[in-house]
């Protein structure tokens, strides 16, 4: 996962900060302080080019607040999944976001402390990215099954509609709780759809304020084809031309703000929509020292001979772990293309060593486009992100309906 820094978040949970602070909301066990509140106002709107004068503030804060208060439950969760995340990770993120920002990590530190941004805010920030993602693939990714007969369906549907535009999309997505917050949330949107029209990258945006989970990948959701999404999403992305960025859409569920990459007609596939099977083999290093894990790691990554061999050695030990994902080529950040070079099956790559535990990964499949047409594995894939999104929309969404929230502005 890639990370970059955006003015407009800044999460924090607890108190003990030098401003005199007040409880601007209670989530469950934490409280958001009025100082976390305050923070993240003035830096919404410094992104925006805006004052961040009282009047300014007081005119954001409750929408502010709404964020702060799903991110806070987007934390609980991963605490109550007894996710982890390491710091070795969050500072790899860290070190993400300085690159991103073509500055050291020391020239990072000390451009935000010149911004009055806290460091321990942004560590959160990356925490709760993190942890909200492995939260995704843990616990909701195991039920989404897609069965041959619905490949099939949709394999009839891509006929019936070939020959017509299709678009390769990204999205942000605001969930309106209740109806009440439907102007707050809309207001938003529109600052967002602001920004990145005043030059701030749209994944950069949407790693940072979307409620989908497309928000990873910095909001992409792919190949989509007119008449797939809610009517309202399609009319508004097939009026968008290339390279251009939507007003809020409201949908069923809230906002969305929707970009568009490249456009294509529909019965045209590119290389990079190729289907990768990687497999993962997690060492625990619990109570094992560094240098004694890398060791191990490296001797595992050698001696891999193919993807045979990664199963059999990931059963030969209890703190061996596999895990098996199917990605699509256009999907990988920058990092993992790098890392995977020229994608050979069978070849492992070299290790990912953090705190506590080490990843040796090696692709073992790869199923490309047949011609023009989309192979089985691209279809499954499609249809298992959409059914993934429409999950984790509805498990948040029923997280924060379940929650005791008091808020206090």
């Amino acid at each position: 996962m890639r990370f970059v820094f955006v003015m407009i978040m800044a999460l924090a949970i607890g108190v003990g900060t030098a401003r005199a602070e007040g409880i601007a909301a209670v989530v469950n066990q934490d409280i958001i302080t009025t100082t976390d509140l305050r923070d993240r106002a003035e830096m919404l709107l410094k992104s925006s080019g805006k004052p961040a004068s009282a009047e300014m503030i007081a005119r954001v804060q409750k929408q502010v607040l709404e964020g702060l208060i799903a991110e806070t439950v987007q934390l609980q969760e991963a605490k109550r999944q007894r996710v982890n995340v390491s710091d070795a990770e969050v500072q790899k993120g860290f070190a993400q976001i300085a690159e991103n920002n073509k500055v050291t990590e020391a020239q990072f530190k000390e451009m935000l402390a010149r911004q009055g941004v806290r460091l321990s805010s942004i560590n959160r920030q990356i925490k709760s990215q993190i942890g909200w993602g492995k939260v995704i693939q843990q616990v909701l990714r195991p039920r989404v099954v897609v069965g041959t007969s619905e490949i099939a369906a949709e394999r009839a549907k891509m006929a019936e509609s070939s020959g017509k535009a299709e678009y390769y999309a990204a999205e942000i997505f605001l969930p309106v709780a209740k109806n009440e917050d439907d102007s707050k949330v809309r207001s938003l949107a529109q600052t967002l759809v602001q920004q990145i029209r005043g030059g701030k990258p749209f994944p950069q945006i949407a790693r940072e304020n979307s409620q989908s989970a497309s928000a990873a990948q910095g909001g992409m959701i792919g190949w989509v084809r007119q008449g797939q999404l809610e009517t309202a999403l399609d009319t508004a992305l097939s009026n968008l031309a290339k390279d251009k960025v939507s007003d809020p859409v409201r949908g069923e569920d809230g906002y969305y703000i929707l970009y568009v990459r490249d456009v294509r007609s529909q019965d045209i596939a590119s290389p990079d929509d190729a289907v990768l099977t990687i497999r993962e083999l997690s060492i625990d290093g619990t109570g094992v020292r560094d240098s004694a894990l890398r060791d191990e790691a490296d001797r595992i990554y050698k001696n891999l001979t193919g993807c045979m061999d990664i199963t059999r050695k990931a059963a030969s030990d209890k703190r061996y772990k596999l895990n098996e994902r199917k990605v699509a080529i256009n999907e990988l950040t920058e990092e993992e293309r790098k890392s995977f070079g020229k994608m050979d099956i069978g070849r492992a790559i070299a290790p990912q060593i953090g705190s506590d535990n080490a990843v040796v990964s090696m692709i073992c499949n790869r199923e490309d486009p047949q011609g023009n047409v989309a192979s089985d594995s691209m279809i499954e894939r499609k249809l298992g992100l959409q059914r993934l999104d429409m999950l984790q929309k509805r498990y948040l969404r029923d997280l924060i309906a379940g929650a005791y929230i008091e808020r206090r502005i």
